[in-house]
């Protein structure tokens, strides 16, 4: 049997740095280019005493192992995400009293374009379209939530995806644009640290919450690359005790100001839009001056002043320091002048749309 699930690519809205505190609230997009993670059976060739698994990656490579020898087996260093996941999928299926099989596992990105990552989150992606592969291909039944719950417990077993919201996680797992509010992180890494593990994809989390809202149809969405990229958990992983402060005084700037711009998206108060993510834009650069963050680069205040000459709700996606940028107008002819003058300056407007909720996750080819 052969079976394919895909995992959309995310771009936040609003409420970056913010979303890295417990309780804070962040408006997330899941965009329309996709992880695909490819799973075929392959007992019937491969006839050794132990069931192996064979992972080609378009981006990163080939590696195999034995599910046996998985958690003594070195990763590539590109792989370890990956492995991480697979070790925490095979302590699910044990729950399940489900047997391994030889596997080959093909995963397929569309988040990368000339060779250069886009800053659509792939990490985030490939780990749930692996989960949303095995659901598939196992029968496990799990819920969006219980995939975003164990692509967060995967992700948080590794150091360098500690500071990070998981917020990408929640778009990958749900698809459409959604009001994001992040866990108790010291809550999990007590329950971590208790041995609680598959418990947790079951039980209530304190603070999380994630809800899917409507973006009106007739606005349209305009996404604009700088072609330079940039790396999230680089810009988050500063002076712990500095950062928290100056984070803390960001969540309470922008913290009313999510609420409001979920409200006005919902009733598609567009100049109100306008008004919310100019003032979160300008909170998050007085925030990366104050942490001497390399935020605002040429590329992106090109994006950004073209966009607001035009009319344009506008602000940078992410972390800054490169990436992406984002425009909304209700007018199609406002949102094809601002993608020329975009081009103009050397910005690369992405054929980009939120992706659709994932309900159908994955194909079967018997």
């Amino acid at each position: 049997m052969k079976i394919q699930a895909q995992a959309p690519g995310k771009l936040f809205l609003a409420g970056e740095y913010a979303i890295t505190l417990a309780g804070q609230q962040s408006l997330v997009m899941a965009m329309n280019r996709y992880v695909t993670v490819e799973l075929e059976d392959q007992s019937m060739i491969d006839q050794a005493a132990k069931a192996n698994v064979r992972i080609h990656s378009d981006q990163t490579g080939d590696w195999s192992f034995a599910w046996s020898d998985l958690e003594s087996t070195p990763a590539p260093a590109d792989f370890e995400l990956v492995k991480q996941t697979l070790v925490l999928l095979k302590k699910w299926l044990a729950t399940q009293k489900i047997e391994m099989v030889s596997l080959s596992i093909v995963i397929q990105s569309e988040l990368v374009q000339n060779g250069k990552k886009l800053g659509l989150g792939s990490s985030a992606a490939v780990v749930c379209a692996l989960i949303k592969a095995f659901n598939t291909y196992f029968q496990l039944a799990l819920t969006s939530e219980q995939t975003y719950k164990l692509g967060v417990l995967a992700t948080f077993s590794l150091d360098h995806f500690h500071a990070g919201s998981m917020g990408d996680l929640a778009a990958a797992a749900y698809g459409g644009l959604i009001l994001y509010q992040r866990f108790d992180a010291n809550w999990l890494a007590l329950q971590l640290n208790e041995g609680r593990l598959l418990d947790l994809v079951s039980q209530s989390w304190p603070l999380l919450a994630i809800n899917v809202i409507p973006f009106p149809s007739h606005w349209h969405l305009l996404v604009g690359w700088t072609g330079q990229p940039a790396d999230t958990q680089e810009m988050l992983a500063l002076n712990p005790k500095l950062t928290r402060l100056y984070q803390n005084q960001l969540a309470k700037k922008t913290g009313f100001l999510i609420r409001q711009l979920k409200q006005a998206i919902e009733e598609a108060d567009f100049l109100r839009v306008i008004t919310c993510l100019h003032l979160n834009q300008a909170a998050l650069i007085q925030y990366a001056q104050s942490m001497h963050l390399p935020y605002l680069t040429v590329g992106l205040r090109r994006l950004l002043t073209i966009a607001r000459q035009h009319g344009a709700a506008t602000k940078i996606s992410g972390a800054g320091g490169g990436d992406n940028g984002i425009a909304i107008t209700p007018d199609p002819k406002t949102a094809s002048a601002i993608a020329i003058a975009w081009q103009k300056q050397g910005i690369i407007p992405l054929s980009l749309e939120i992706a659709p909720l994932q309900t159908k996750e994955a194909s079967y080819d018997e």
